[in-house]
């Protein structure tokens, strides 16, 4: 080997090293950062995160008195993304830059909100995340009416996400969280939409909860021997099919173990470790575990898991043109429910989400070029109409 040749070793080792080093690099102490809105932000502790895509800290915001949301959202966290080349942080500041400005009643109740940006290190802030953290399958006590609970708010969020025209495409236990609230029960709501793919790539995983159409995709680049990943685009349909495999994960891997589970799998804490149901064709196994949806031996009463059987297979449909829309499962659930005592909460949630769709949409829209434009416009013709206004006047005075 020439010396030229080691030198470009060493040198290509030592790029690699600093390239990986900065790209784990995490925030280690206080950090006072200003935010877009001109914000001052104390960023503390790392609180969690996800390897090599973003790490979460929790945060603090110096809020103006003169702040609409001054008293709800001074304690903050930060979502920091790592990992990002130039073109990932434009698009995280542009998404960045239109999110923050939604006021509360455009904004979704089960939709973690985005409140700013810290541009000095591509971080997003957030409302506060619950100090639990992201639900955990395998832990939380998940009964068929809490699976229904969750499945209700989460297809509000992605309703609300849809009718925007946005896809979340990450719908996964880690991006599940359930808040407070009163005086009604505690909500669930989903964190990280606009994220994907938009910022960070998605790659089809053989996890249960990448749509079944996308690995069709990616048939001809493996015939062609073609190495590493391909990303694909999430759809509405994908991010239906993601929700419908949380729940049924939730129903499987709660902590009301079912006949089928092994008893090495009762004694393990590790929810993530997914085996999905099986979706063959073959008309003797077809959708065995989600038609008939299992038994288990404890947290499946009457009603509430007749209810989930029947919502799951509308959802885990491996031909996305026959899979329902967030929408439909929203109303097949209201249809559900038609004679409980929560009907009309049901009724108002549906309600609110729309609202709140249709004033984000108005929002955006009103802060894009065409809206600023569309409002001077408007002023003009105005100014004009006064002016005329004045004119008749003046000339009925003469």
């Amino acid at each position: 080997m020439t010396i030229s040749r080691t030198i470009t070793i060493i040198a290509t080792q030592f790029q690699t090293s600093i390239v990986t080093s900065i790209a784990r690099m995490s925030i280690t102490s206080l950090q006072i950062q200003t935010s877009r809105k001109g914000i001052l932000h104390a960023v503390e502790a790392c609180v969690g995160g996800e390897n090599l895509l973003w790490e979460l800290y929790d945060g603090y915001r110096y809020v103006p008195v003169a702040d609409i949301d001054a008293s709800c959202t001074k304690e903050a966290n930060v979502v920091k993304l790592v990992c990002l080349n130039s073109i990932q942080k434009r698009k995280l500041k542009q998404f960045a830059a239109r999110e923050m400005w939604l006021s509360r009643e455009a904004c979704c109740r089960t939709v973690v909100r985005y409140l700013d940006y810290l541009p000095g290190i591509n971080a997003a802030v957030t409302e506060r995340h619950p100090a639990e953290g992201a639900i955990h399958p395998a832990r939380d006590r998940l009964e068929d009416s809490a699976i229904l609970e969750m499945a209700w708010d989460m297809l509000l969020a992605l309703a609300y996400l849809h009718e925007r025209d946005l896809v979340h495409g990450e719908v996964r236990p880690r991006n599940v969280m359930s808040f407070p609230s009163y005086p009604r029960r505690n909500r669930y709501k989903l964190f990280g939409h606009g994220l994907v793919p938009g910022v960070i790539h998605y790659w089809p995983k053989n996890d249960g909860y990448t749509a079944p159409e996308f690995f069709s995709g990616g048939a001809e680049a493996r015939k062609r021997g073609e190495e590493g990943k391909y990303t694909v685009k999430p759809t509405f349909a994908s991010d239906v099919w993601q929700l419908g495999m949380l729940l049924w994960h939730c129903h499987r891997y709660g902590t009301h173990w079912d006949s089928e589970t092994l008893p090495s799998r009762r004694k393990s804490w590790q929810s993530e470790t997914f085996v999905q149901p099986d979706l063959t064709g073959d008309s003797a196994s077809s959708m065995r575990g989600i038609r008939p949806l299992a038994f288990r031996a404890k947290g499946c009463d009457g009603s509430s898991h007749d209810w989930l059987a029947q919502l799951l297979p509308n959802m885990l449909d491996e031909d996305p043109l026959r899979r329902s829309s967030a929408m439909e499962l929203l109303r097949q659930m209201q249809n559900q429910r038609g004679h409980a005592v929560e009907k009309q909460d049901l009724e108002d949630d549906v309600e609110d989400m729309m609202d709140a769709a249709e004033a984000a949409k108005k929002e955006l829209w009103q802060r894009s070029t065409l809206g600023k434009v569309a409002k001077g416009a408007r002023r003009v013709q105005m100014h004009f109409a006064r002016l005329f206004f004045l004119l008749i006047l003046l000339c009925g005075i003469m």
